[in-house]
């Protein structure tokens, strides 16, 4: 909780943050540190509220699985955790990684079909015309196995948090547990 503590009375966000409120506003609701003009930008929706809840809505949220048009195998995790610091990294459409894949070229094009998702096993079906890379916004630990047409597969760990999967073209069918 980025050395914040939880009390009684105080409003916070998921990330520990508490948020500033003042009279009817809740300024601290989605704050971003907006480099360019020094100072934080709020970028949270609030959905409901009553007088002891707040619910806001993340209007730049990740889908759960997603293809990323962009991906990159990066020697040392200081290089890869250097560019997603930085201003111009977008998790929605790029992939990092330390492990060499061979795929020369993502597209960033295809279907997914989540048919099965619980705590311990989720299945899904996918659909591209050429290799692609698929995340999933779900966080990567090494116990994950992954198959696809019953072929055991690599997950791969991605943008230092979430799970990548390679995808080969045509229609699969993937097992993750």
């Amino acid at each position: 909780m980025r050395d914040k503590k939880w009390v009684r009375g105080k409003t916070y966000a998921a990330d520990g943050f508490e948020i500033e409120v003042t009279g009817e506003t809740y300024e601290g609701i989605g704050k971003t540190w907006d480099d360019t003009e020094k100072r934080w930008k709020y970028g949270y929706k609030v959905v409901f509220e009553d007088k002891n809840s707040v619910i806001a809505q993340n209007p730049n949220v990740l889908e759960r699985a997603y293809f990323v048009s962009k991906l990159q195998s990066l020697p040392t995790k200081e290089s890869l955790v250097s560019i997603i610091s930085s201003k111009t990294f977008d998790p929605k459409k790029e992939a990092l990684i330390m492990e060499p894949v061979d795929i020369p070229e993502v597209t960033g094009q295809g279907e997914v079909e989540i048919t099965n998702y619980n705590p311990n096993k989720i299945e899904f079906k996918t659909q591209t015309k050429n290799n692609e890379f698929l995340i999933f916004s779900d966080t990567y630990n090494d116990g994950w196995k992954l198959t696809r047409n019953g072929i055991k597969e690599n997950i791969y760990q991605a943008n230092l948090a979430l799970r990548g999967i390679v995808v080969p073209p045509g229609q699969n069918t993937f097992t993750m547990e």
